[in-house]
């Protein structure tokens, strides 16, 4: 089996640029942040932060991440995964999510159990969940509908204004970022969509078997008071 040598480092990427973001917006120097994780328990060299931040360290510990994250005093979440900094990665070699899909996977584990396509590739998936792993997975499903709607449509409204900005740009500098920043808006809208029609398809199948569940219950129940 051949491995993906890139990924891991892929990760370490966005971890990198997440630390130096918030190092920056706190004002904190490389140096000064070393300083920090040797007063949290655990120091991080200046170099080792320098070469994080730069793609030269393509590998970091859970413990290096947890030291940053006190010395920032951030969540370790909000660097492995940073929503502000990148806009999507490989959970694993080869697939691609957006960060808060993964996000929301990390957060909520049941949602594991109904990774994409599997309910395509399986209609008995679901078979083995109890009703109250359904009924949750099934709220937790609506609960992202209603987030990934709200982000389609926030993606739309900026689409509209970046387009009047090309409208009205002064010079062709001006209408090519603004075409550079539409085409952008567009895979993300796109993205979303994409997103949406996965969710809607796995939603529709916890609803049926939601409702298998319930016949079932019913059914017991009726022959519990025949048995009476």
């Amino acid at each position: 089996m051949t491995q993906d040598a890139g990924w891991p480092g892929d990760w370490t990427a966005a971890i990198g640029l997440a630390v130096r973001a918030e190092r920056r917006r706190q004002g904190i120097s490389a140096q000064r942040l070393s300083e920090l994780t040797a007063e949290a328990g655990y120091e991080i060299p200046r170099n080792a932060i320098v070469n994080l931040e730069h793609r030269r360290k393509t590998t970091i510990g859970v413990h290096e991440i947890a030291v940053l994250a006190t010395a920032l005093k951030v969540s370790p979440l909000s660097l492995t995964l940073p929503a502000d900094v990148i806009d999507s990665l490989d959970v694993r070699p080869g697939e691609f999510a957006s960060v808060s899909e993964v996000a929301q996977w990390w957060a909520f584990p049941i949602r594991a159990q109904l990774s994409a396509g599997t309910i395509a590739e399986s209609p008995h998936a679901l078979d083995r969940l109890d009703p109250l792993t359904l009924a949750l997975m099934r709220d937790h499903f609506v609960d992202v509908l209603a987030e990934l709607a709200i982000e389609r449509d926030e993606y739309t409204v900026r689409a509209a204004q970046v387009r009047e900005s090309e409208a009205v740009a002064v010079d062709s500098a001006a209408a090519e970022d603004a075409r550079a920043e539409l085409r952008v808006i567009e895979r993300r809208l796109l993205f979303c969509q994409q997103q949406i029609e996965s969710v809607r398809e796995r939603h529709r199948a916890l609803e049926k078997r939601v409702a298998m569940v319930r016949s079932d219950v019913e059914a017991v129940r009726g022959q519990r008071q025949e048995a009476r």
